[in-house]
């Protein structure tokens, strides 16, 4: 859901999904849970827009979680 799901998301790493795209998508289908038949319309320009981002035909994209708080104890 490219603009939608991932507004103020700025990713720190990319990685690049074009090798296993197919591979990825016939597992998602693999759980019936997953809804890929209703949800692919905006998983596809997602893994695009983020290939772009990336310099590439398709990625996912993540934000590295730094967890600098103080313990309590």
């Amino acid at each position: 859901m490219s603009g939608t799901q991932s507004q103020l998301f700025h990713p720190t790493h990319w990685v690049n999904i074009e090798r296993v795209l197919e591979r990825k998508h016939e597992a998602c289908n693999c759980h019936v849970s997953q809804h890929m038949d209703e949800v692919y319309e905006w998983h596809g320009p997602m893994e695009k827009f983020r290939g772009l981002e990336c310099r590439c035909n398709a990625a996912e994209a993540f934000v590295q979680h730094i967890d600098n708080l103080p313990t309590l104890l």
